[in-house]
This record gives C-alpha cells, sequence and structure tokens, in this order.
C-alpha cells in the first residue's frame, strides 16, 4: 500500500527536473533474483543529490540483454527515458565476456 504512493511522489519530484541518472545490480534473495531501479538526480530546492527506489522486480536471469529491457521498459512506464543521461550497472567482467571474450578475441587472431 505505501509503495504505489512512494513510487507516485518519486514520479511528482522529478517532474521539473531534467535529467537522472538510473542504477541496477541484480541481488540474490534465496533463489530468486531480485533488481531494484534507482534514480538519482540532483534537486538544489531540496537538499541536493536525491537517491530514490523507483521499481524492484524479480527476473529469472541476469544477462546484459535482459536487464536493458527492463530497465528500458520501467523508464518507458514513468515516462523517464528521455531525462536518463547516465546508467551505472553491475561491473562483473562476465556481463560483456569477460575471460571467455579475451580468448575468443586471441582465436580470431591465430
Amino acid at each position: 500500500m505505501l509503495a504505489p504512493h512512494a513510487v507516485q511522489e518519486v514520479i511528482i519530484s522529478l517532474q521539473d527536473i531534467p535529467f537522472c541518472g538510473v542504477s541496477t545490480d541484480a541481488s540474490n534473495h534465496g533463489a530468486v533474483k531480485i533488481f531494484p531501479i534507482m534514480i538519482q538526480y540532483f534537486d538544489y530546492e531540496n537538499g541536493g543529490l536525491q537517491i530514490k527506489l523507483l521499481e524492484v522486480e524479480s527476473k529469472p536471469n541476469e544477462t546484459a540483454h535482459s536487464i536493458a529491457a527492463y530497465v528500458s521498459e520501467t523508464l518507458s512506464i514513468y515516462d523517464l527515458l528521455s531525462k536518463c543521461v547516465a546508467f551505472a550497472g553491475d561491473n562483473c567482467n562476465t556481463m560483456f565476456g569477460g575471460l571467455k571474450k579475451e580468448v575468443e578475441k586471441m582465436c580470431l587472431q591465430i
């Protein structure tokens, strides 16, 4: 009951904000992977940097494609996609291929 109200308050506070950043990272809660979406923005009138939880959802996997789709869809729902100028995510090298990618590059050079 409080969550919809809290999200609505975040959306209202973002109406006059021209830019925001978004971040997410997978978190294991037992056997369930949950993805919180955090919104960061600067609001001079309300104390400066604001960091708010926009949404939390469980997803079956944590591939780069599924995370990007989830973040994009969520920002579109709340009409924030055009305001988003920054993204921060898990810096795990496996998201970009990691060691496997380096081995593939070496094999292509041979």
